[in-house]
């Protein structure tokens, strides 16, 4: 990256304008100036659809961004035009046949009274911010889906407050968060696996901000439109457990490494448990340090055994017998612990 502009490879083979598209930017944003990542001063509304400046093909030449199929339009919570989401058909170079969508997104800029390319670091708020503000005032309902084309059918078809955050899965940020404080929550997940991995995070980031929050799934199709196209009702949506339901892929790290509840670590005094007090703590680690050849080793091994028969060790008492992993890695298992363990008065037996 030289100090006016910056190459962007993925090794993977995604086209770089995607990569960027997935920060919040554009390919523009790496070599203009400076814009500052606050909301613009000053007044002023967006430009007709039309008026846009329309992208380049793909640089790999293979397909090329087709026809405009959808633009969402992000607001502050005062209504005032903040940013907005251009979906593209993405069609074959030659044949024109559609292959995929693929957004791009756009900041307003209230002084030259247009949208422009990238958004620059801005911090976008939540779909329809200006309603959902407003429903978290009057405590109405709120419903968070994966998506805008999600939200928009939830609130034609059921009337609801719908929104999503923008760039979809894996991008809810904690000022999404904040602008949820006090609100009544319903979060629909996308029937797979990342969308049920970002619910529940959306989830566990509401919960003890928002006043209620419930996760729900679809019972037709993979997301909130599906369900709806195929008559699905809001009764028909599934109550999703966010532990039960959700394979994160991380149910065998918190089964090894549980959260720590802070209010539980303070609820009553906890008594230290030893395995060998006061020398060995319970669930401890116990490092023993010397000069060399002083008898740490030997030491080590005198306690292995009475922890493992239940003996009195250097004067202190054992509750029970313990089984013990002994590893040593400087000395003979024949020539050396055992003739240790002879002096020591142990046998065969």
């Amino acid at each position: 990256m030289g100090s006016d502009n910056a190459v962007i490879h993925c090794f993977a083979g995604c086209d770089p304008r995607d990569v960027v598209a997935a920060l919040g930017m554009s390919l523009g944003d790496l070599f203009a100036a400076n814009v500052p990542h606050s909301r613009s001063s000053g007044s002023g509304y967006p430009t007709q659809t039309s008026d846009l400046r329309q992208p380049t093909p793909n640089d790999r030449g293979r397909y090329q961004r087709g026809d405009v199929t959808a633009t969402y339009d992000y607001v502050w919570p005062d209504s005032e035009p903040c940013a907005r989401v251009l979906k593209y058909r993405e069609v074959e170079a030659e044949g024109g046949a559609a292959v995929k969508k693929t957004f791009r997104q756009q900041r307003w800029d209230a002084e030259g009274r247009e949208y422009v390319w990238g958004l620059a670091g801005l911090e976008v708020p939540l779909y329809h911010a200006d309603e959902v503000a407003r429903a978290v005032r009057e405590e109405q309902l709120i419903v968070i889906c994966e998506g805008e084309k999600d939200a928009d059918a939830a609130a034609t078809v059921w009337g609801v407050v719908a929104t999503s955050n923008p760039m979809g899965a894996g991008s809810w940020r904690s000022h999404h968060t904040d602008a949820l404080k006090g609100a009544f929550v319903v979060v629909i997940a996308d029937d797979d696996d990342a969308g049920r991995r970002h619910a529940a995070y959306v989830v566990q980031a509401l919960e003890g901000v928002a006043a209620e929050v419930e996760l729900m799934l679809p019972t037709r199709g993979s997301d909130v439109a599906d369900h709806i196209e195929a008559g699905g009702t809001w009764e028909e949506l599934r109550p999703l457990a966010v532990n039960a339901d959700v394979n994160d892929g991380c149910s065998e790290i918190r089964q090894t490494f549980p959260a720590l509840d802070w209010r539980e670590l303070w609820a009553e005094p906890v008594a230290q448990e030893w395995i060998l007090e006061p020398l060995l703590p319970a669930r401890r680690l116990v490092s023993i340090y010397s000069e060399p050849k002083l008898g740490k080793s030997l030491l080590i091994l005198e306690v292995a055994v009475h922890l493992s028969r239940g003996d009195t060790s250097l004067g202190f008492a054992v509750k029970r017998p313990y089984r013990v992993l002994y590893i040593d890695y400087e000395n003979d298992p024949r020539a050396d612990i055992r003739s240790r363990l002879q002096a020591m008065g142990y046998g065969g037996k």
